[in-house]
């Protein structure tokens, strides 16, 4: 090869490898983009967790509050046939 042949050679290698570089830089940005997108759908995890713990606790305290309603309520039945029983 010739002079003017590996010069052109050469620039068209330069030619690929600088689109190789945009590409990659495209990639890096589109990397960054979806990484924002990600911890955004962590923090959205996050809340929902949280959303759920809370509703679990607040079932398992109606469920204790209806347990010793039901107690309290026997508890007086029982009270109130030993009263009539003792007349």
């Amino acid at each position: 090869m010739n002079t003017p042949q590996l010069s052109r050679k050469l620039d068209q290698l330069i030619g690929k490898v600088e689109g190789l570089v945009e590409a990659l830089d495209r990639q890096a940005q589109e990397v960054g983009r979806l990484s924002e997108r990600l911890a955004l759908v962590e923090q959205d995890t996050k809340r929902t967790k949280e959303v759920i713990e809370a509703w679990r606790a607040a079932k398992l305290w109606l469920r204790w509050s209806k347990w010793v309603a039901g107690f309290v309520a026997s508890m007086i039945a029982v009270f109130a046939a030993f009263k009539g029983l003792s007349k």
